[in-house]
C-alpha cells in the first residue's frame, strides 16, 4: 500500500507521513513507551522507513498557572 499521494512518483514516497498521537495527561512512561513502540511497529511494516524521527511536545506536569508568586 503506498503510503504518498497517487499523483506523485515514488521519489515522494514517505513526503508529509507522520503520526500525531496525543496523550492525555498523567500518561506514565511505561504507557508512552508501549503505545509508541507499537504505532512505529504497524508504520515500519507498512512503509519500510529508512529512518525513523520522533518530534516531542512535552507539557510541565505540574502546575498549569501561569502567574508568579
Amino acid at each position: 500500500m503506498p503510503m504518498h499521494y497517487t499523483d506523485q512518483s515514488d521519489d515522494y514516497r514517505g513526503k508529509h507521513n507522520n503520526i500525531n498521537v496525543p496523550l492525555q495527561c498523567g500518561t506514565t512512561d511505561d504507557q508512552f513507551h508501549g503505545r509508541f513502540q507499537r504505532l512505529v511497529d504497524k508504520a515500519v511494516d507498512a512503509v519500510e522507513p529508512e529512518i525513523v524521527g520522533a518530534c516531542l511536545r512535552c507539557r510541565h506536569a505540574g502546575s498549569r498557572s501561569t502567574e508568579r508568586s
